[in-house]
């Protein structure tokens, strides 16, 4: 982490602690980079004769890479997301966490990493159903105030206990009917603030429905895609269950096939035990294979 960005933060993606500009182009250039430094991108680069693997900014497809030949080589970026009730609650926590985290950095000139945990009464009961149900759907999968009560709420919870200059801290942040722990510290200051939210739950086994969905809605756009490149591929990011994606892919991902107008589609794996995984899928185009 030598290189500092003046708009960053530090994610948890592929089993590692990365720095990420702030944005969607931001998002996608980790991305980019998790899939260029698989065995199937180094694939990739080498099949489309790609030398410098630093793409042209993009908007339609999201990168551009000149080949040797002198030929424009295009990679779209869209993200699978299952979108169940747990996903909602994790994607609003995320973005009250980053919210509490620019608070901070905006009003103080302080980079703090927090994380978010939603304190669970069904742990503790003393009625068995409430317990069994704790440990066959764990997590939350419903917030009932808010974001800007939740927001408010712990920025001022921080601010009373206050910052540390070493270590953690933790605080119960009281927004009825929800009890929210929230542990903080300032380990990336001065440079790089981080916000996480912890939830879990069953993920959703080989959503092959949702995946060729999402490859569906590429499909519509790739004539324009091929406006401005020579050729075109696809790839489908599947983000873990801290993005609030409960998904998760077993070995059937490699015999399944999708159809696909794009000549090569990789899925990038985030979710799964494997801390980067990326497989080229098997495509067929119903415009031509029947």
């Amino acid at each position: 982490m030598n290189t500092q960005l003046p708009n960053a933060s530090v994610v948890h993606k592929g089993g590692k602690y990365l720095i990420q500009e702030d944005g969607k182009k931001g998002e996608e250039k980790i991305f980019l980079n998790l899939f260029l430094k698989s065995e199937a991108g180094k694939k990739w680069l080498i099949k489309n004769k790609i030398t410098d693997n630093k793409p042209k900014e993009s908007e339609s497809p999201d990168n551009l890479f000149t080949n040797s030949q002198g030929k424009n080589i295009g990679i779209e970026i869209t993200k699978l997301l299952i979108q169940s009730s747990k996903f909602k609650a994790t994607a609003r926590l995320n973005t009250v966490a980053n919210k509490v985290v620019q608070h901070f950095k905006q009003k103080q000139n302080i980079a703090i990493s927090v994380l978010i945990d939603v304190y669970d009464e069904r742990k503790i009961s003393t009625d068995w159903s409430e317990i069994l149900d704790a440990c066959y759907n764990p997590g939350f999968d419903k917030i009932e105030v808010t974001n800007n009560k939740i927001e408010n709420a712990i920025i001022e919870a921080i601010e009373q206990v206050g910052i540390p200059k070493m270590g953690l801290k933790k605080v119960n942040v009281v927004v009825p009917p929800h009890t929210f722990i929230v542990t903080y510290d300032n380990v990336f200051f001065p440079s790089y603030t981080s916000a996480h939210v912890n939830n879990s739950g069953m993920c959703k086994e080989d959503p092959f429905k949702e995946l060729q969905e999402t490859i569906t809605a590429k499909n519509e756009k790739y004539n324009n895609y091929l406006e401005k490149c020579d050729a075109c591929s696809l790839l489908v990011v599947s983000e873990d269950s801290g993005s609030g994606n409960f998904a998760c892919f077993t070995n059937k991902i490699l015999k399944q096939k999708f159809d696909s107008r794009f000549k090569n589609v990789y899925l990038l794996d985030l979710g799964g035990f494997a801390e980067n995984k990326v497989v080229k899928l098997k495509i067929f185009n119903r415009m031509t294979d029947e």
